[in-house]
């Protein structure tokens, strides 16, 4: 296997990585050159995560273990509403599809896991992540 070439099919890239850990989340991460793998692990209580949109990456979260609630708002171009907030109830086995200018926040009980693929790797020159904070009613924290 060659494992040096992006058209080989059977192409090893590597494994998830420990890139950041705080008092919330630990982050794994395994970037290709067109997509990311990122796996999330929540260290607290009702941790809050995403308060953000992209404007060129879709992302697909799939709930591992745990549980919690997911936030989600559609915006237009400019990062204004278009659409309603909405609230799913998560559990393992949970899947969340999030297209670009799709506002979304979690809020994740303790020792949740959760894996992100997006479409597009993280680039620390160009992260793609647009502030926005959703109402969580009853989850401001």
């Amino acid at each position: 296997m060659n494992s040096s070439s992006d058209s080989n099919p059977d192409q090893f890239i590597g494994g998830l990585v420990e890139v950041h850990r705080d008092g919330r989340r630990a982050i794994f991460e395994c970037n290709g050159t067109d997509f990311a793998i990122t796996r999330l692990r929540i260290l607290a209580s009702t941790a809050r995560l995403g308060d953000h949109y992209h404007a060129t990456k879709n992302e697909r979260f799939i709930v591992d273990f745990g549980g919690g609630m997911v936030f989600l708002q559609l915006l237009d171009t400019e990062g204004r509403p278009a659409g309603e907030l909405v609230r799913h109830v998560l559990e393992a086995g949970s899947v969340v599809i999030v297209n670009a200018y799709v506002a979304h926040t979690f809020v994740l009980r303790q020792d949740t896991v959760l894996t992100c693929y997006a479409t597009a790797p993280f680039d620390e020159k160009n992260k793609d992540i647009n502030p926005y904070r959703l109402a969580t009613p009853g989850f401001e924290n």
